[in-house]
């Protein structure tokens, strides 16, 4: 077996879902030499100055004339000035961009932990059975443990969680399955890493669900007890975990940064020095909006999220089992082995997991189950999760063989992973899920074999290189077709209908050029859809409903006026009043109904000589007979002329 340098590896989760991370305040790196940035830099109300601090990188020594109350180192020419006020923070801000000696300087910058939400208690099912977590077994990391068991000797692989601390309570709980070392808290710089917040605690536990038995973890707090911690204490957790030789570190960090990362990001800038120490940086996608669950195309500027863009980064997304249902009662299914082994069927990416370019892999990360403080077991979800069951992988992959290379450990990986998106690698599933289900070991016995995976060996009968022959091995129907639902007499509509073939080296190909029966029109027998490709078959189930033929709509035969106005005798003059009056349309079936929107004439004063009111409906008519009296002209009243006294009185 090829012996080659040990390296050490990082590993970066972003939080999700139970926990996501902002950054709060403008992040603006200024370059010395660049008159543009410089500019940039005089703009300070863009600039947030809560911090009270401000890191800078510079060669020359520190002077004393920017009024700092400390000046810490935080890693070889890089340091923390911290002031008083936030306004001395600025005023040393604005005198630090015009020193030539400084090659950069920016207020440091705080991370926002969201309390933690969401949980749901996990339960056992009818039959008594405690639920597990199913992300292990999914990706069938026993294949590769089996092979790791079988060696005489087993390297103790070290990992750091730079995180929220580490519950007490699991390392009591836990102590069988992992070596736990003592911590260090780099805010207080003080041994307590007791964690009440959970984050960290939750991915420990998630480590320790997919990670050999020889992992030792070593918790370094830079959150503090309220889910806050700066850059500069984030640094110092890489710092301590470079210095202290671990294998891996988890970070359960990151967010969309107000800029690109540039050469001048003192993060990056830690980050990239654990690159060139040779350690593996591996990084959740993030979760996308918080509030509205909908995931960031990290291809966008606005939306890219660090560090997961950061080249040379392994990025890792979640996937979901859609087996899977909780609700606040716990999880929902009839049967423990429901959803325990999904197959690759059953998976999907999660709906808040973010896409884009820099995805390189995606694991389980949604319905985790987990502890928090307090030794309850709960269900959790986020791309955090799903990069610490990464980073227990490639501790499991170190366990093998502690000398692989990062290059080489991303190689191994990509082998052992399902392309369950588009042919090759994609912005949603990077190369794919990865899964030791076919894993077997090489028994050549070639020099320059690996065994799980050869890198440089020319045998012909090595498994890996061997010249094979490439067989379909079956097709599966990875997504349903959008319709799924039709009435008799409809064809079979295959829009939105995603086929995988499989191959006999686990390789997986979406295929277009497949066909299907019937393509006739469909009826009611007609319960599933036969996809074809290359003689091997799958189905689709369909649901056809029989048609239902509309009677044909009666026409209107007549109109009656089935009760009279109650007013038919008018004297001329007068107009019609219909108060009173029903009218009734007959149609062609017999049916009947009473309608009001009829006209009527004559609709004017009436006379002697009308008779009749006729009444129009659709153009239909009926009439109402009536009686129209003359108008009787009443005698001139006489008027009084004169008085006479006809008799005189006595």
């Amino acid at each position: 077996m090829i012996q080659r340098k040990k390296k050490k590896i990082i590993v970066i989760s972003t939080i999700l879902i139970v926990v996501a991370i902002i950054i709060t305040g403008t992040f603006i790196i200024i370059n010395k030499n660049n008159k543009e940035n410089e500019k940039i830099a005089d703009e300070t109300s863009e600039l947030d100055f809560k911090t009270k601090s401000l890191i800078l990188k510079t060669t020359s020594e520190i002077k004393n004339d920017y009024n700092a109350i400390s000046v810490d180192e935080l890693m070889e020419n890089m340091y923390v000035l911290k002031y008083e006020t936030e306004e001395d923070a600025k005023n040393a801000y604005k005198k630090l961009i015009k020193d030539k000696d400084i090659e950069y300087v920016t207020p440091d910058s705080t991370y926002e932990v969201n309390k933690i939400k969401d949980y749901i208690i996990a339960l056992g099912d009818e039959s008594g059975n405690q639920y597990s977590s199913w992300a292990g077994t999914a990706m069938r990391v026993d294949k590769l443990q089996n092979y790791i068991s079988d060696k005489n000797e087993t390297p103790s692989i070290k990992i750091a969680v730079i995180d929220t601390g580490l519950d007490s309570s699991v390392i009591e709980r836990f102590s069988i399955y992992a070596k736990f070392l003592t911590g260090h808290n780099v805010i207080n710089d003080n041994n307590n890493v007791e964690d009440k917040m959970g984050h960290g605690t939750l991915m420990t536990y998630a480590m320790l669900d997919c990670g050999y038995h020889n992992m030792s973890i070593l918790p370094i707090k830079a959150m503090n007890d309220n889910g806050e911690g700066q850059i500069t204490d984030i640094i110092k957790g890489i710092s301590y975990a470079i210095d202290n030789k671990v294998d891996i570190i988890n970070m359960s960090l990151g967010g969309v940064r107000d800029i690109s990362f540039s050469t001048n990001d003192p993060l990056k800038e830690a980050i990239d020095k654990a690159i060139d120490a040779g350690i593996i940086v591996v990084a959740a996608s993030g979760n996308g909006d918080e509030k509205s669950n909908i995931a960031y195309n990290m291809d966008l500027p606005e939306y890219k999220v660090y560090p997961a863009c950061i080249e040379d980064v392994i990025t890792v997304g979640a996937v979901e089992n859609k087996l899977i249902k909780l609700s606040e009662e716990g999880m929902i299914t009839n049967d423990f082995t429901e959803y325990y082994r999904p197959t690759m069927s059953d998976l999907k990416i999660a709906e808040f997991s973010n896409y884009g370019s820099a995805v390189d892999f995606v694991t389980p990360g949604k319905s985790i189950l987990g502890v928090i403080p307090g030794d309850r077991m709960v269900y959790s979800s986020g791309t955090s999760q799903a990069c610490a069951h990464l980073s227990a992988v490639i501790a499991d992959i170190l366990s093998y063989n502690e000398n692989f290379t990062k290059d080489q450990v991303y190689e191994i990986l990509k082998y052992y992973s399902v392309d369950l998106g588009g042919t090759g690698k994609d912005v949603y599933y990077g190369n794919g899920f990865v899964n030791f289900n076919d894993m077997k070991e090489c028994i050549c016995g070639c020099e320059d074999c690996d065994e799980i995976y050869c890198f440089d060996c020319e045998c012909e009968s090595c498994i890996y290189h061997g010249e094979s022959e490439k067989t379909l091995e079956s097709i599966e129907i990875t997504t349903n077709p959008t319709k799924t639902t039709y009435t008799e007499g409809e064809t079979f509509n295959p829009a939105g209908m995603v086929v995988t073939a499989v191959y006999s080296d686990n390789s997986r190909e979406t295929v277009t050029e497949y066909t299907y029966e019937p393509t006739t029109e469909l009826t009611t027998s007609d319960t599933t859809i036969t996809i074809t490709y290359q003689g091997k078959q799958a189905t689709v189930t369909i649901t056809v409903n029989a048609r239902v033929v509309e009677p044909e709509k009666p026409t209107l035969s007549k109109i009656e006026v089935t009760t009279n106005p109650t007013k038919t005798t008018y004297t001329e003059g007068e107009t019609f009043n219909p108060a009173g009056m029903v009218v009734t349309a007959v149609y062609s079936d017999n049916s009947r109904e009473i309608v009001t929107d009829y006209t009527y004439t004559p609709a004017g004063e009436l006379t002697t000589n009308d008779k009749i009111i006729t009444i129009t409906y659709q153009g239909k008519q009926a009439t109402v007979a009536i009686t129209v009296n003359a108008r009787v002209v009443e005698p001139e009243k006489p008027t009084l002329s004169k008085i006479e006294v006809t008799t005189n009185p006595t």
